[in-house]
């Protein structure tokens, strides 16, 4: 069972705990805040989109980038095992154990780590092509300004989409669905780092409790911690 965690990020603070994650709840939750939000983050869930353009209809949405760039990262290591699993070989292969370097940022690898790198691209144009993909959505978010962040995001989708890779093509169409929300984040500069930490908070306080079966002394314990 999951439920929404509302989070005020300039305050740092939580705001209320919904006991689901669908769309009529949230909405409803949401409409109390009319007046106030001008911008909110959310991973990237549908509900969550309708919900807040019928609740808040002024306000801008911002797609989490934790969450877009994990996209990145799962088309990366989809590709990572189709190609070990065309590449027959022993365990020893460079294949093998091969995820912490490729989903790691290239600037933080070792000269040794860089090397098997170099090695590990030159098995497929498709893991290549897939890598290329994870370096450029960092570039774009790193680099980007609230001017040309539209169009950038537009020629790396389009990037995407002629790539021939399946993986790559799933993700573009994913960002072609999120264009705009992608495009906010340069605007507001906001993401759910700070949920993230709270949400480990939550965690804790569960495990604690060795689980809640009323779900209003569970809202009621996070709300008191918070």
């Amino acid at each position: 069972m999951y439920n929404t965690v509302f989070v005020d990020l300039e305050e740092r603070r939580i705001l209320d705990v919904v006991e689901t994650r669908e769309k009529k709840p949230v909405r409803e939750h949401l409409k109390q805040y009319e007046k106030s939000v001008q911008a909110v983050c959310i991973d990237l869930n549908e509900a969550f989109r309708q919900a807040v353009r019928q609740a808040l209809p002024e306000a801008e949405i911002v797609a989490d980038k934790f969450h877009v760039i994990r996209l990145a990262n799962y088309a990366l290591n989809a590709v990572r095992k189709r190609v070990r699993r065309q590449i027959k070989g022993d365990r020893t292969h460079p294949i093998f154990r091969s995820r912490s370097v490729l989903l790691r940022n290239f600037e933080d690898l070792s000269s040794s780590q860089r090397k098997r790198l170099s090695q590990l691209l030159a098995l497929s144009p498709e893991l290549r092509a897939a890598y290329a993909a994870k370096e450029r959505l960092r570039r774009w978010y790193n680099t980007s300004t609230t001017e040309n962040s539209s169009h950038r995001l537009a020629q790396l989708i389009s990037w995407l989409l002629a790539s021939g890779v399946p993986e790559l093509k799933h993700l573009a169409t994913t960002f072609l669905r999120w264009q705009r929300e992608l495009a906010n984040y340069h605007r507001y500069r906001i993401s759910n780092s700070i949920t993230e930490g709270l949400n480990n908070k939550i965690k804790v306080i569960k495990r604690q409790a060795y689980g809640f079966r009323s779900f209003e002394n569970f809202r009621r314990k996070i709300l008191l911690a918070a």
